[in-house]
Order: structure tokens, then C-alpha cells, then sequence
């Protein structure tokens, strides 16, 4: 039995780096390590696997996230399709048990984002070539741009919080501040507003609780951001890009405004159990009440924001839910954090910070690949090591 033992930690191992590797790549290899872990999962999880507080904490908010989310498919205005979102928002959670299950010792996390930092280079060198072939907006392996912005956030908090750690080497340190710098340079180039302002957040709150730690990480930040406000001044596209931020005229801004009264509107008619999942676009069609008269861009799935989209569309209880899983989740990485400073849950703090902001300008909670890292780097922050305490 030992042997078995062994034999299914070190495929489940396999199958992790393997999903590291292809997180920014390719979504159906990801969905093949993923689905391949699956059963090993179960296995550990019935064989008893010993979970820390830290990670039952988050373990139950997902849990009554999706009993949340389950009791209001019933009122849905279809509730085939919320089932059907609700099973592929679940799976999404799949990676996080993947770290908590097969990562063992520090090495091997760092392994995992090493070859996640190889897997966002490679998407942030096919991004060069899109915009050398006159591509409007970079966006690596993916369809949208957008949803490409918010895999790189991730990835720059990633490489800056390792570059920083003391435990890093010195070639892994240039490793990831090279990854990070490049990973920057895209985003730029990636043209996406609302990450910009949110990386910017981050950084800027990153300074501010780790300025006496790492007191280098001022300068290389402060340095980050001018030199990319100078990037964006200088070049006509993307300044066109960063003062359109401000334009309360611009067809985005005004569009995103309006999706999210509607979506006030629809909430204040369904305060309980809202509209079902995966439902805005039938309420704001070109024949519904909730569309108003200003809009330009009917059909919409969702009112562009995380918090607006799951208030109208799963109420007060799923909404409260959705809250209380985020809270509790930086709430136990913090915790872990300055119990054992363990660099991976700072790293998972705040690209959860960074998620959620990113999350007030779009629905980031239904991209696939940016939902899978999160929440891998989020285990990768609660998994507990041999010399640390339970």
C-alpha cells in the first residue's frame, strides 16, 4: 500500500507541473492535468488526508458557495444553463486541491512556478509577434485581450514577490524579476484599462505592507511605474488608451455604468435568490425592461463587475456567499503569512487583491484559465510544509 502510496503522489505531482506548464498555454492540456488529478484527489481525500485549519476555512467557504449558488438554480429564468455554469465554475476549484494534495516541500512549489513563469514568457513572446503582425491587442494564447491582462497580473505578482524572497537564489531571483519586467511590458501593450489600474493597486498596497521587510521593493516598483507611465505617454496608442480612464464620454465607460444599473435594477426585483446564474443577457436584451434607453450594447452575459453580476444574478445569498469566500480566503493567507512568512501565501494574498479588483471592471470569475491560477496559487499558500507547525 505504501508503494501505491508513493506511486499516486508522484503522478499527481506529474500532473501538477504539467498544468503549471500549460496554465498559460494551452487550456486543453491544462484540462487534461486537471481531470487526470481528479480521481487521485478523491483518492487522498478518502484515504484521509490530514487538512490544516487554513485550508478547511477555505475548504468550507467554497463549500457554501456552491450550496449558495445550488438553491438558487431553482428560480432561475433557466435553470439548465445556471446548472450548467455551476458545474464549470466548480471545477475551477480543482487546482487549489491539486497543490493541497501533491505539493510536499518548498522545491517543488517553486518548481510549479517556475514553469508557470516559462508558460507566461512563451504566451508573452507569441503577444510580440501578434503586435509585430499588427495585432490591435496582445493577447498570448487566448481569444481576448482581456481575459489575457488578467493572467498576466497574476503572473507579475508572482515574479515580483519571488525576486524579493529570501528564500530564492540568485538566478531564480532573475528568473522571475525578468519574467515579472517582461510580463509588464505586455500588459502595457495588452491595452487593458482595468488591469493596469489594478496592478497598479496591488504594487502600491504591496509597498505598504512589506516596506520594512523588503525595503528594496520600493525603488524597483517606484522605477516599474514610471518608466511604464512614460511608455504610456510617449506612445500615442497607448496614451489614447490610459486618458480614455477618465473620459466619461467614452462608449465603454458609459456601456459598463449602465450595465451595472441595470444590474442594481434586477436585484432590487429579485433581492433573494436573483435571476440565476449565467442570466444577465436575458435580462438585458433589446426587449427588456432593465435595458435602458442610453445603452448602445445590448446582450451583454454580465454587467462587466464580479460584486454587481452575482448580486443581480444569484442575490442576497449568493451574493453574501461570493463575499464570504474571498474574505475568509485572504483572511487565512494573511494569517499564514505572518505566522510562518511564507512567501507563496503573500503571493496568494494578493493576486486574490488583485482578482477582485481586477474584477470590478469585468467578470473575471468566469475566466477559465484565470480562475485555475488563482486558486493553484491560492493552495500553493495554504499548503503546509514538514517544518512548519499545523
Amino acid at each position: 500500500m505504501k508503494t501505491y502510496q508513493l506511486s499516486v503522489d508522484k503522478i499527481g505531482y506529474w500532473l501538477v507541473l504539467l498544468f503549471a506548464l500549460a496554465s498559460n498555454m494551452s487550456t486543453a492540456v491544462a484540462s487534461c492535468a486537471i481531470f487526470g488529478a481528479l480521481p487521485f484527489i478523491t483518492y487522498k481525500h478518502f484515504r484521509g488526508i490530514e487538512y490544516t485549519r487554513f485550508q478547511k476555512h477555505i475548504m468550507v467557504a467554497m463549500f457554501i458557495l456552491f450550496v449558495a449558488f445550488l438553491s438558487t438554480t431553482p428560480f432561475s429564468y433557466n435553470t439548465a444553463e445556471s446548472l450548467n455554469r455551476l458545474v464549470g465554475d466548480v471545477t475551477r476549484f480543482i487546482p487549489f486541491f491539486m497543490a493541497l494534495c501533491f505539493i510536499k516541500h518548498r522545491k517543488q512549489a517553486l518548481l510549479a512556478g517556475v514553469l508557470m513563469g516559462i508558460s507566461i514568457l512563451v504566451a508573452d513572446a507569441v503577444s510580440v509577434w501578434q503586435k509585430m503582425q499588427g495585432a490591435e491587442y496582445a493577447t498570448g494564447f487566448d481569444h481576448n485581450h482581456i481575459f489575457f491582462a488578467n493572467q498576466l497580473m497574476p503572473m507579475i505578482i508572482m515574479g515580483i514577490s519571488l525576486y524579493f524572497s529570501e528564500k530564492s537564489g540568485t538566478k531564480t531571483k532573475w528568473f522571475f524579476g525578468l519574467m515579472a519586467l517582461a510580463s509588464v511590458g505586455i500588459l502595457l501593450l495588452n491595452g487593458s484599462r482595468g488591469v493596469w489600474l489594478a496592478l497598479v493597486a496591488v504594487l502600491l498596497l504591496y509597498v505598504i505592507l512589506e516596506r520594512k521587510r523588503q525595503p528594496k521593493v520600493l525603488p524597483m516598483v517606484g522605477i516599474m511605474i514610471v518608466l511604464s507611465l512614460l511608455l504610456l505617454y510617449f506612445v500615442p496608442e497607448l496614451k489614447y488608451r490610459m486618458v480614455t480612464i477618465f473620459d466619461t464620454h467614452y462608449g465603454n465607460n458609459t456601456e459598463r455604468v449602465l450595465m451595472i444599473k441595470s444590474a442594481w435594477r434586477i436585484f432590487l426585483d429579485y433581492p433573494i435568490f436573483g435571476v440565476g446564474l449565467d442570466q444577465f443577457h436575458h435580462f438585458y436584451s433589446d426587449t427588456s425592461l432593465y435595458l435602458s434607453p442610453l445603452a448602445k450594447e445590448p446582450g451583454h452575459a454580465s454587467p462587466h463587475n464580479n460584486f454587481m453580476t452575482y448580486l443581480a444574478q444569484t442575490g442576497t445569498v449568493g451574493f453574501s456567499a461570493f463575499c464570504s469566500l474571498f474574505f475568509i480566503t485572504l483572511k487565512e493567507l494573511y494569517k499564514r503569512y505572518k505566522q510562518h512568512y511564507q512567501e507563496w501565501s503573500l503571493i496568494g494574498f494578493f493576486v486574490v487583491i488583485g482578482f477582485l479588483l481586477g474584477g470590478l471592471t469585468d467578470h473575471t470569475f468566469i475566466m477559465i484559465n484565470v480562475l485555475r491560477l488563482v486558486w493553484f496559487i491560492v493552495g500553493l499558500g495554504v499548503v503546509c510544509y514538514p517544518d512548519e507547525e499545523v
